[in-house]
């Protein structure tokens, strides 16, 4: 895989890297490479063991994509060199993978240079390399993953045909009428006793569910932590619930991290990652978890909805969700589990956050002074003709909101949004900094031996 200069240079020297000089480093930057079979993904593990297993990496780079292609978004792009060393090496294929990661530099900084001199290669490149941005990461920890970390069993009910179904032009617990009811996959059951909820908020029966729980969609892949959704009920797939307080601390995370990457990105070395278990100290546990719950309820997608009876077909009975995260009732989960823990220990910012979405609801009571029902457009999580009720969640009072112009409700939204921004952002300090609990930072082990053979890994020494 080497080229040109790198090639030469390779010879000439050694294929030591820390021997090489910053300009023979910089001609790494020409030959770039996938970074996911470096990982540790469950996805690449066959390739990623036979690679390793024959293949002594000598050093690499991380760079962002952008500044080298044409290309919408970010993600980050390997150079490595490899000396081939056998099928019988016996090398250490669990290994950590050491780069280099600079995807901080621009296409303007790469640019900027004349690669045509060598001189000004070697100056500049001395500069980029000891930038203190140009840091050593390691690829392929083992960690525990996110969704082994919760200990909870994940749901999906968008299933295949039945072979009974195959020939049906209704199937599944979507309502009558919906465009997908005749898709090859299904969406739920008939019959089902519950309500989940389709990419839009759709409600669909469905077979298995907790209720009065907040439900959540999480992948534990870092390039779609903006997927990340917290609902009334189960989502299609990826589904995971907060039954109680212990899981409520995981899952409640799990989102929150997600959400806040969106405000302050994951450094781009991760993004071919799957996310992992913090190692949060006993200390910081319960400011972790109060940011977390804090961030939860204030952006949340969780709806109050009915399904109504006889849909899609006759002889079904009515089915109610309500919203676990309103304090307007004094028996959801967030009255009484959420709420609790986060009184009165909280920081200062956290209790700001709770209190502006406890006023934006207060502004929503507001609204039922003289009714128990208003009257909205058609929505995706409304079936028939029912309007929205005192339970409602903050997505259905912002849409309320919109339609009716209201400045009061419009106020409180603006508050909730800006506090939440203020603890995303202490939440994200809290993850990265030494004073946290350093969710990028090394793991707290001695590092892999490259070579296992003739030695007790136990006493490997490492270089």
């Amino acid at each position: 895989m080497l080229t040109g200069y790198c090639v030469r240079q390779v010879r000439k020297r050694a294929t030591d890297l820390s021997i090489l000089e910053p300009a023979e480093i910089a001609a790494i930057l020409k030959q770039l490479e996938e970074v996911e079979p470096v990982t540790k993904r469950p996805i690449f593990g066959q390739i990623r063991s036979q690679m390793l297993g024959s293949f002594e990496n000598i050093g690499g780079i991380l760079v962002d994509g952008s500044a080298f292609f044409q290309i919408k978004g970010s993600w980050p792009v390997a150079f490595t060199m490899w000396r081939y060393k056998g099928r019988d090496a016996r090398l250490e294929s669990e290994r950590t993978i050491p780069l280099l990661d600079l995807t901080w530099l621009t296409k303007k900084q790469l640019t900027s240079i004349n690669w045509n001199d060598e001189t000004e290669v070697e100056r500049e490149c001395k500069t980029l390399y000891r930038d203190p941005r140009a840091v050593t990461v390691a690829l392929g920890e083992d960690r525990v993953s996110l969704r082994e970390w919760t200990g909870e069993t994940m749901l999906d009910f968008k299933r295949s045909r039945r072979r009974n179904e195959i020939n049906q032009t209704c199937v599944g617990g979507l309502p009558s009428g919906d465009h997908r009811l005749g898709n090859k996959k299904a969406y739920g059951e008939t019959d089902g006793k519950f309500i989940g909820f389709m990419d839009e908020l759709t409600p669909c029966r469905v077979k298995r569910s907790t209720p009065d729980r907040p439900w959540f969609y999480l992948d534990t892949r870092f390039m779609s932590t903006k997927k990340a959704r917290c609902l009334s009920g189960p989502p299609t797939h990826l589904g995971y619930c907060a039954k109680d307080l212990e899981s409520a601390k995981k899952f409640f995370f799990w989102y929150s991290l997600a959400r806040t990457f969106l405000q302050h990105p994951y450094p781009m070395w991760a993004d071919s990652d799957n996310m992992w278990q913090p190692m949060i100290p006993p200390a910081l546990e319960a400011q972790v978890c109060q940011a977390a719950f804090a961030i939860g309820y204030a952006e949340n997608e969780c709806v109050t909805t009915t399904f109504p009876s006889y849909n899609p077909v006759k002889g079904l009975p009515e089915l109610t969700i309500r919203n676990p995260l309103t304090p307007l009732d004094n028996q959801s989960f967030w009255s009484t589990t959420l709420r609790p823990f986060c009184e009165p220990t909280a920081s200062s910012g956290i209790r700001d956050l709770i209190c502006s979405v406890d006023d934006l609801f207060t502004e929503w009571r507001k609204v039922f002074r003289n009714c128990s029902e208003v009257p909205i457009s058609k929505k995706p999580y409304l079936i028939g003709t029912h309007g929205l009720t005192i339970g409602a969640g903050i997505v259905q009072i912002r849409d309320y909101m919109r339609e009716e112009s209201s400045p009061a409700l419009q106020q409180r939204l603006g508050e909730v949004q800006a506090k939440l921004r203020i603890v995303k952002s202490e939440f994200f300090g809290l993850a990265t900094s030494s004073a946290g609990f350093d969710y990028f930072g090394p793991q707290k082990k001695a590092p892999s031996s490259v070579r296992v053979s003739n030695i007790d890994r136990s006493v490997a020494t490492y270089p």
